[in-house]
């Protein structure tokens, strides 16, 4: 038999084989994915709206990663370590790529700080959080997509979060991505920070655009009427609590001032799927039931509301 004609042959095998070997992994992680989701459930991955991920990269980044599940997109926010916040709990000013190990040091919780200190900082309202891996979530590979399922990684969401959330990262198409550095616009400077090193600092709240990005589908589609009532005794909680309302997609359309509260905060509505976004954002309790109407929500700000934002 001819070289070229043994070759060609030796070819055309070793293609064959290759994509008998795609074949039967796409084969075992759809059974994987099957058997894993029948015995797993959803915390905070709904199939719906939008799901808010802050990820606390190896270099120092943070990426806070937008999944919007209604119009199949992801878009990535990048925010360099160094950039100086203040940070959530009035622990005072740390770069951003610290707040992790504050959080670990002071008994909070690394990632919970980091949402904390997003929302309260940047008015990001953010509440889930991963370490380095999260990243894969937005990743173009089906594979790569995947490995957070099966990799040790502390993040608070749940099983089923990360299978259904591999299943969506998997299907969007490249076109439907985008990613926005915010070293490389005009809301940071670089400047020397207290620490005596180089870094950056916030000039001024991100465009109205980029805020769109937060913007719940729910919130932003339905007129709710939400009342606040102001039970912190801090002049500053209602201030905070209205603009990352208005940037999660809604409006406060009336404030009433109380008495102290001890508390944190509190929901009132029968709109659960509305209740549970701020509940989770501010990690207020719910109170369902207590409010007839399905558009009113009612959020109380207790005295420990502050302490936090």
């Amino acid at each position: 038999m001819p070289a070229r004609k043994r070759s060609n042959r030796v070819v055309k095998k070793t293609s064959q084989r290759k994509y008998v070997k795609y074949l039967i992994y796409g084969v075992l992680l759809l059974f994987v994915f099957i058997l894993f989701r029948k015995f797993t459930v959803n915390k905070y991955y709904s199939g719906q709206d939008k799901l808010i991920l802050s990820v606390q990269g190896k270099s120092g980044d943070i990426s806070v990663i937008i999944f919007d599940l209604d119009d199949h997109e992801i878009n990535k926010i990048i925010l360099p370590g160094s950039l100086e916040v203040e940070a959530a709990r009035n622990l005072g000013k740390f770069r951003l790529k610290n707040i992790w190990e504050l959080g670990s040091q002071e008994g909070i919780g690394g990632g919970q700080l980091l949402t904390q200190t997003l929302t309260s900082y940047l008015k990001f309202p953010v509440y889930i959080w991963a370490g380095d891996e999260g990243l894969n979530f937005a990743g173009t590979n089906p594979l790569t997509c995947f490995k957070p399922v099966f990799s040790p990684f502390k993040t608070n969401l749940s099983v089923g979060d990360k299978l259904d959330l591999a299943n969506f990262c998997m299907k969007v198409k490249n076109i439907d991505r985008s990613e926005i550095d915010l070293s490389h616009s005009t809301f940071l400077k670089k400047a020397k920070l207290a620490d005596g090193e180089d870094g950056y600092q916030l000039v001024g709240l991100p465009a109205p655009k980029l805020y769109s990005n937060f913007n719940y589908h729910l919130l932003s589609g339905s007129e709710f009427k939400i009342s606040v009532t102001d039970s912190s005794n801090n002049i500053n909680s209602t201030r905070k609590a209205g603009e990352i309302i208005e940037i999660m997609g809604s409006k406060v359309s009336s404030v009433t001032k109380s008495g102290s509260v001890d508390a944190f905060c509190t929901i009132k509505s029968i709109n659960l799927k509305a209740a549970e976004l701020f509940a989770h954002t501010f990690g207020c309790d719910i109170k369902a039931g207590e409010v007839r109407n399905e558009k009113s929500i009612e959020i109380i700000l207790g005295t420990k509301f502050p302490e936090v934002f």
